[in-house]
């Protein structure tokens, strides 16, 4: 079984550990996983961070660092603001890069997020969801099998009341 987790409880024996999902020798070691067959099935959840509409321009909690208009990131961010927002935009990258060679390759994968997030809007999601609406070849028809789904936590319990947005390739009736 291979496990990585971005909070660091999985995928090593040590619970401080966490994988760096932007260390191109953690990037080789899932990409050849995939290759060779060791994974059947992939999901992804990115940390919700800089991605919440509910940032709010205020005191009270971090800054706005997108917008509908900016779903990428606002310009003019400085600082600690910047690097946080291309820190999540590599993440999201990344992770399409991966969603990209496991559907070529016919490997189930999930991907989700809040149904509010601004990750649906950004440039990296945009693309692979265009190659899952509109193949323009015969390598996009990789993403033609896919479903949707949104899941409301609150359901089975949880005190969220925020809709959950998956989005499955190759997943044969997941939703």
């Amino acid at each position: 079984q291979l496990v990585f987790d971005i909070i660091g409880s999985g995928g090593s024996d040590d619970p401080s550990w966490v994988p760096n999902l932007q260390d191109a020798k953690i990037i080789e070691v899932i990409k050849a996983s995939i290759g060779n067959g060791c994974i059947s099935y992939l999901h992804i959840s990115l940390p919700l961070k800089t991605w919440s509409q509910r940032r709010e321009d205020n005191d009270c909690g971090p800054p706005v660092v997108r917008s509908s208009t900016h779903p990428d990131g606002l310009p003019g961010l400085r600082g600690a603001s910047r690097d946080e927002v291309q820190r999540a935009n590599q993440l999201l990258q990344t992770s399409v890069d991966i969603v990209a060679l496991a559907c070529k390759l016919g490997v189930a994968v999930s991907f989700e997020h809040p149904n509010d997030s601004w990750v649906w809007s950004t440039s990296a999601l945009r693309f692979i969801m265009d190659k899952t609406l509109r193949p323009s070849s015969s390598s996009d028809k990789a993403f033609s099998t896919f479903e949707t789904g949104l899941v409301d936590f609150c359901q089975f319990g949880s005190s969220s009341n925020r809709s959950t947005k998956f989005v499955c390739w190759n997943a044969n009736g997941l939703f």
